[in-house]
């Protein structure tokens, strides 16, 4: 049986780029998805940043659903079980950590989304794979670079 967070993988391997934005104002930011949408990206994580970080989700969440029911829309920057609970309930279809939360962890498992821990080290790969992610974020990829993922890199070889 196929679930909401293989579908979601599915499209991340699909997409090969996964756009992370924010802005203040909604329409810009619906003006970025509906580029990428149209570029072919079906995956759009929208970043948990500045005030009115809440309401430009809720008006992506209303721009998928009218115009782009095949964009798999989550969210990220998320720090805690409740903030996942509160964008899950708002229509995120996936939850993007910048650290490996349990608690989230549990929470996602439990609502059935695609829970993804941001994770630097070997060590927090394998907590967080123990925690039930199928998918980490190299976080923060700006420090770790392309030859982090490199195979001849001990760090990423299983």
């Amino acid at each position: 049986m196929t679930t909401q967070p293989d579908i979601i993988v599915k499209a991340f391997e699909d997409t090969k780029v996964i756009p992370v934005f924010y802005h203040e104002d909604p329409e810009v930011c619906a003006e970025v998805m509906k580029a990428c949408y149209a570029g072919g990206i079906r995956v759009f994580e929208f970043t948990n940043r500045g005030e009115q970080a809440r309401q430009n989700f809720a008006h992506l969440r209303d721009l998928k659903t009218a115009a782009m029911p095949d964009m798999q829309l989550g969210i990220g920057t998320i720090k805690n079980a409740a903030d996942a609970k509160s964008f899950t309930e708002m229509g995120a279809d996936f939850i993007v950590c910048p650290v490996v939360d349990p608690e989230t962890a549990a929470y996602c498992q439990s609502a059935g989304i695609l829970w993804i821990p941001g994770c630097m080290t070997p060590t927090e790969i394998s907590v967080a794979e123990k925690n039930g992610a199928s998918l980490v974020k190299l976080f923060p990829g700006s420090a770790l670079g392309p030859d982090y993922v490199k195979p001849s890199n001990p760090c990423s070889q299983g």
